[in-house]
């Protein structure tokens, strides 16, 4: 088998298309082409041609994992997931998430910290509901462990304090609420933010 042309891509400068005895093959990154290296007129075994291709697809799927993490943090769990969803190989999927974790890119640890750190942020909660959520995430039982007794959480304060708050947004709402309603939104609401009945 003959390169017979290696054109390069009008929608991407980092990509080029391959040629083999005069018909499209594939396209490939140009870094890619150039690991092996392939120019017009070399010859090409199957072999080759299939390590090719399988350090393109790599080098696809990466590209797709390191997007994803540019939007927003993800733990491993969220990674494997969205790359399943695309019906990428399995066997390159696990080699880049290998890979990934390797470079620290992929950092379950870094991962959980950080999520705990907007939750807190954002919505203030008890252990219980930051434990299932790092658990959707696909965080392991002792990297939760370890960030949730890190984590200095006075509940019982932390319940006041929302209490407090909801009990003000509604006494500043038009609308007459009986006391016993208030207090029964108070206690669904920290309830569903992961705080005990015994401290509700």
């Amino acid at each position: 088998m003959i390169i017979t042309k290696i054109e390069r891509q009008k929608k991407s400068n980092l990509k080029v298309n391959l040629f083999i005895d005069n018909k499209f093959t594939l396209s490939v990154h140009r870094n890619v082409l150039a690991s092996f290296p392939l120019q017009e007129g070399d010859s090409i075994t199957q072999s080759k041609l299939y390590k090719l291709i399988n350090l393109e697809n790599f080098q696809s799927v990466k590209e797709k994992a390191l997007r994803l993490i540019a939007r927003r943090p993800h733990s491993e769990f969220e990674i494997r997931k969205k790359l399943e969803r695309k019906k990428y190989d399995s066997s390159i999927i696990r080699r880049v998430i290998t890979h990934l974790k390797k470079k620290n890119i992929i950092d379950d640890r870094e991962f959980a910290q950080s999520y705990l750190d907007n939750i807190l942020t954002r919505k203030p909660s008890g252990r219980s509901y930051l434990r299932q959520a790092l658990r959707q995430k696909g965080i392991t039982t002792e990297i939760i462990d370890e960030f949730i007794q890190k984590k200095s959480i006075d509940e019982k304060k932390l319940a006041l304090e929302i209490g407090e708050k909801i009990l003000a947004s509604i006494k500043t709402s038009k609308k007459k609420i009986e006391p016993i309603k208030q207090q029964r939104r108070i206690a669904e609401y920290l309830s569903r933010r992961g705080f005990s009945w015994s401290i509700i």
